[in-house]
């Protein structure tokens, strides 16, 4: 492991014998595993963090011999507090060509039993090779795509690896919407992966290549890497796992400029190119003075760009990278702030992601709004995502008293609201006229945010300047859905509001419970007459 430093692999630093275990660098985030059991994941990470575990695979197999993995899953996956990939635990790991599988265990089978692929657990004696954690890495991308656990239905470790070997496969689930178009040429990487043909899988040189344009452009279709003319073609995925659905456009990708790419500097390596052609300082120098001479803002590498210095005085391979100018040394200027903003009105989840710092995440904007606010008014839900990632505050207010749940379900963002409560945003926060998130719901008639909303302990009596509660504002505005919804809660049907508004909701009650057909549209509040009068004269009519 002194050889495997690099950005995407978690160093070792050393040993501890009292308690006996390895020291590490700490990974804020934890695992994926974790991470895609807990909320749901902007597209722009997703593909990010499946580009970031191929870029350090690849590493490890460009090492001589190649390093193997064996053990590749999202539980040992890790991210930092950027959440940055550092692939971990490399206690199954060997190096190619130095030993059988029976060397390493008594029945041959070890690692997580989904991640296996079918020549493993047919051929125990098999040797080991690359296409292994190629096949792992596919299972991962299912993974990162459905965030759920393959053949998690099933519980029997052998029927399990009577499908594997038979070709089967974990499912492929509709894909979530929205996503972007790239989704369908991911699909199409991962059953490349997973093919029943160790041969026919691609290399982790041509998945980088892949994986970077999905990063850099994940609203097109991604060319795949040619295979070879002799090769089968890799089969189409189903039509139901990817249905076609546009996306609203984000900012364009920046373009691309003549710097090194990583893709193409381990592509050098693997295709053995000598080390002694040029010793690091010169391909330092060599890379600086190219960057030097292109235009523009170079090519990124999820959120990183091109090489500075390439080998260690050790001969393996380590990369810095260029980073965004951070804005500890700018302070939040109104150019960062204005960045912020383009990118969050624009939905280029991608752009914020990279320039996103820390102290930005709850600043304070235009109006009082934070940029969690901004998010949700312009619809943008992948920056949500990634804000709430970040730990946004839920419940900040703009300067009309307004939490950002206020505006999901204004807006009948479901999606958005379901995000933000499972943030713990305060339910029965109040605006500036005292209304709660239910209000709105009510007025509305939106049914599925009035559920969510009760499911997390929204207040029912909860009243407004006007002394009105949710039922109140449902009944004036015709949603007998709501009303129904919100008597089953067992509301107080004898509260009161401004000007002896009250007893409409026993009226209410007793007519829904007797069938009556109330046109709610004609019920207002007017000159202290509830809308009970109206109901029941309706009622007898």
């Amino acid at each position: 492991m002194e050889m495997a430093k690099f950005r995407y692999i978690l160093p070792v630093y050393g040993i501890c014998r009292e308690p006996v275990g390895l020291v590490m660098e700490y990974m804020e985030t934890g695992s994926l595993e974790r991470l895609l059991a807990s909320e749901p994941l902007p597209w722009d990470l997703r593909f990010r963090i499946v580009h970031e575990t191929a870029v350090g695979m690849n590493f490890l197999h460009c090492m001589s011999p190649p390093l193997l993995h064996l053990d590749l899953k999202p539980a040992n996956i890790l991210l930092d507090a950027h959440y940055h990939v550092k692939i971990s635990d490399f206690g199954l790991a060997k190096c190619t060509g130095l030993s059988h599988s029976h060397d390493l265990s008594v029945d041959g089978l070890f690692g997580t039993i989904a991640y296996l692929p079918p020549e493993r657990i047919r051929e125990k004696s098999r040797l080991f090779d690359t296409k292994h954690d190629v096949y792992s890495f596919a299972i991962v991308i299912w993974g990162v795509l459905t965030q759920k656990k393959p053949f998690a239905d099933e519980k029997n470790i052998l029927h399990i690896m009577v499908k594997v070997v038979k070709g089967h496969r974990p499912e492929l689930p509709p894909v979530c919407r929205p996503r972007p178009h790239a989704c369908a040429s991911l699909l199409r990487l991962m059953q490349r992966c997973w093919h029943e043909d160790p041969r026919e899988r691609p290399s982790f040189q041509e998945i980088t290549s892949e994986t970077e344009d999905l990063c850099e452009k994940p609203d097109e279709e991604v060319k795949e890497t040619p295979r070879d003319p002799g090769g089968e073609s890799a089969a189409e995925p189903r039509s139901e796992a990817v249905p076609g659905a546009p996306r609203p456009k984000r900012a364009s990708a920046p373009p691309f400029d003549n710097d090194c790419s990583l893709s193409e500097l381990l592509s050098q390596l693997d295709s053995g190119v000598p080390q002694t052609l040029e010793g690091p300082e010169e391909l330092s120098r060599s890379c600086s003075e190219h960057k030097l001479q292109s235009s523009g803002s170079g090519k990124r590498l999820s959120g990183v760009s091109s090489v500075d210095s390439a080998f260690s005085s050790r001969g393996s391979l380590s990369l810095s990278f260029e980073r965004e100018p951070s804005t500890s040394d700018l302070g939040t200027t109104d150019i960062q702030k204005k960045k912020l903003v383009d990118a969050v009105m624009s939905g280029d989840t991608s752009r914020l992601m990279k320039i996103l710092q820390p102290q930005d995440v709850d600043l304070v904007l235009d109006g009082s709004a934070s940029l969690l606010h901004l998010a949700v008014e312009a619809g943008q839900e992948e920056c949500v995502k990634w804000l709430l990632l970040n730990n946004a505050n839920p419940n900040l207010t703009n300067r009309k008293g307004s939490t950002p749940l206020h505006v999901a379900v204004e807006r009948r963002a479901r999606a958005v609201v379901e995000l933000l409560l499972a943030r713990k945003s305060s339910v029965n926060a109040k605006d500036e006229d005292q209304w709660t998130a239910l209000h709105f719901a009510a007025q509305n008639g939106d049914e599925a945010s009035t559920r969510l909303l009760l499911e997390r302990n929204a207040s029912v009596h909860e009243v407004d300047f006007e002394g009105r509660t949710p039922m109140h504002v449902a009944c004036q505005h015709g949603q007998e859905s709501i009303v129904r919804t919100l008597l089953r809660r067992g509301v107080d049907v004898g509260l009161q509001g401004k000007d002896a508004w009250g007893h409409h909701a026993r009226a209410v009650e007793t007519l829904l419970r007797h069938g009556a057909h109330i046109n709610l549209q004609s019920l207002k509040f007017q000159g202290g007459q509830g809308p009970a009068t109206v109901l029941l004269q309706r009622s007898r009519t």
